[in-house]
């Protein structure tokens, strides 16, 4: 890649993380608002109705209204994604002479429809040496093992660190 074409992606990639972040953050935000704990609420909607009672309609219509725009949202960014890495390889933050990577949450957020597809994406870049050991094992956790347990953790030389709780 070339100096333009990693100025290009890093704009690209930067709008899209924005994106994939500003909605899921208004989430927080509400829950804020209407004085939720969502890890909390989420286990049940009766807890829910219970503590917001004549609010609830009100909160969940704008919870739901939100989950709609991150879903298109993470289409988009997704299909994205996957045509930049085709053309350039995985942009990560060596690869994009940046500090911290942003692209592989797009991945962690991609609809399960495309799970499939980006596990072999995956394969192929961590093979070539684009994708860190923690970038791959990251987007894993969500698409080969259905988030069960914690995600791994980074290591200095971006190993991946298994959390055994």
């Amino acid at each position: 890649m070339n100096n333009r074409e990693i100025k290009m992606l890093n704009d690209e990639i930067d709008i899209m993380a924005e994106n994939d972040q500003k909605d899921r953050l208004a989430l927080y935000n509400l829950d804020s608002i209407y004085k939720q704990d969502r890890f909390t609420t989420m286990k049940s909607m009766a807890i829910k109705k219970e503590l917001l009672g004549l609010k609830y309609d009100e909160y969940q219509y704008k919870i739901d209204s939100l989950w709609i725009e991150i879903k298109k949202k993470d289409e988009v960014n997704t299909n994205k994604l996957i045509e930049i890495t085709k053309k350039y390889g995985f942009p990560n933050n060596k690869r994009l002479k940046v500090y911290k990577a942003k692209a592989y949450f797009i991945f962690v957020h991609s609809p399960r429809n495309y799970f499939e597809q980006i596990n072999e994406i995956v394969e192929k870049e961590y093979s070539e040496t684009r994708m860190t050991e923690y970038e791959k094992e990251y987007i894993y956790w969500n698409s080969k093992y259905e988030r069960k347990g914690m995600p791994p953790m980074c290591g200095e030389n971006g190993e991946a660190i298994k959390n055994t709780n």
